[in-house]
């Protein structure tokens, strides 16, 4: 199965990857959106931004590379997992963006989907199934007002975000 994945889903390349993060950061630094417990002396943030980045492009999954970040986070398994978390679901997204910009005019707009449990915040499960179009009528939300998981419309980060855009 696994090499059956590998081959129908190879993972993004590393400059792909490091190209997204820095568009989901959004004029962060990687320092700055790790945060404070992510700087143990020998586990910088660059140290851990790379080890992200190398562990995506190697196809690693959430759960393998929170273990190996879990160190920079002083053994705190939830922090890792937020970041791993966070991070995946920014590439995965924007790789499928990159994708469904191929499409052209197939595509005429997205739906954005909650996760709807009981930990979906509030305004995301406000939001569930709200569309969003490349050329809105008169009533109709564009692309602008779109929500690109794990950031929000006005660029911040969501961490945790569960939601994904559907075209």
């Amino acid at each position: 199965r696994d090499i059956f994945e590998r081959l129908l889903f190879p993972p993004p390349p590393e400059h792909f990857i490091s190209q997204t993060l820095n568009l989901v950061l959004g004029g962060t630094t990687w320092y700055q959106a790790l945060d404070a417990n992510a700087r143990a002396a020998e586990w910088g943030p660059d140290a851990v931004a790379h080890r992200i980045v190398a562990g995506y492009a190697s196809g690693l999954n959430q759960q393998e590379i929170a273990k190996m970040i879990l160190p920079a986070f002083d053994g705190l398994r939830w922090r890792a997992r937020r970041t791993a978390r966070t991070w995946s679901m920014a590439v995965a997204h924007e790789s499928q963006m990159a994708s469904h910009a191929k499409l052209g005019d197939l595509v005429r707009g997205y739906q954005v989907r909650a996760t709807l449990d009981k930990n979906t915040r509030p305004e995301h499960r406000a939001r569930d199934r709200t569309k969003y179009f490349k050329r809105p009528k008169e009533g109709e939300l564009g692309l602008e007002a779109m929500p690109h998981p794990p950031r929000e419309a006005d660029g911040s980060l969501a961490w945790n975000c569960r939601c994904y855009l559907i075209p």
